[in-house]
């Protein structure tokens, strides 16, 4: 447990900004993202996260609260980059709803590989666990998530109403293939791996539209 006196000292030093402290902070978070991935957060001690980062275990508290503060810390952001980006493509009504899909695609395939594995992190851990849905952090990813998954129903809904897609799909059922088939990649892309980004995203545009356009068009 940590004392108020030392949680006086960590919050000065966020306060003041000194660049040693937040450096060692942000090293602190990524350490705890990739163990969070290879370990799951619960079985990851913050002891574990100093070790990794050359911090004893007298001295973490200055630097960190809790396991949990670096796993929000670490997933914060994750949400907003997917919805900001769905958010462009529901504004770029001059592109065919095809061509917006594989933009959908390899763009948040290079978010997952830009945040690694922070992404990854927040995809496969139960989140409801870490932080209550009453918490104003888990309100804000609930409100995030909805938004974001509305925005590409409409664009798919959209592709199915313009004849692009054929019909009698069901969008929300066509929109969670889409998101289950990208999100499955945590499980086994690495970024320093011998298949790139731009690779993954077009074999994955190729198999998803192939199945639902309404008629074969170029690439």
């Amino acid at each position: 447990m940590t004392t108020s006196g030392i949680g006086r000292r960590r919050a000065q030093a966020r306060r003041e900004g000194n660049p040693t402290y937040l450096e060692k902070r942000r090293q602190m978070v990524q350490a705890a993202a990739v163990l969070f991935k290879e370990k799951g957060f619960e079985a990851t001690t913050l002891a574990d996260i100093g070790e990794a980062v050359g911090v004893d275990r007298a001295s973490i508290y200055y630097y960190v609260e809790s396991k949990k503060e670096l796993l929000l810390e670490a997933v914060t952001g994750v949400s907003s980059l997917n919805l900001d980006l769905a958010k462009s493509l529901a504004g770029q009504q001059h592109l065919a709803t095809a061509e917006r899909i594989r933009m959908f695609i390899l763009s948040t395939l290079r978010t997952y590989d830009e945040n690694y594995p922070q992404v990854y992190v927040y995809i496969q851990e139960n989140m409801a666990k870490v932080a209550p849905d009453d918490e104003p952090w888990a309100k804000e990813m609930a409100r995030q998530v909805v938004e974001f998954e509305s925005l590409i129903d409409e664009l798919i809904r959209e592709a199915i109403e313009d004849g692009t897609f054929r019909p009698g799909l069901d969008p929300r059922l066509t929109a969670k293939a889409l998101w289950g088939m990208l999100n499955w990649t945590h499980r086994w892309h690495r970024p320093d791996g011998s298949t790139t980004v731009e690779q993954i995203a077009e074999n994955f545009s190729e198999i998803f539209l192939a199945g639902v356009l309404a008629e074969p068009q170029e690439s």
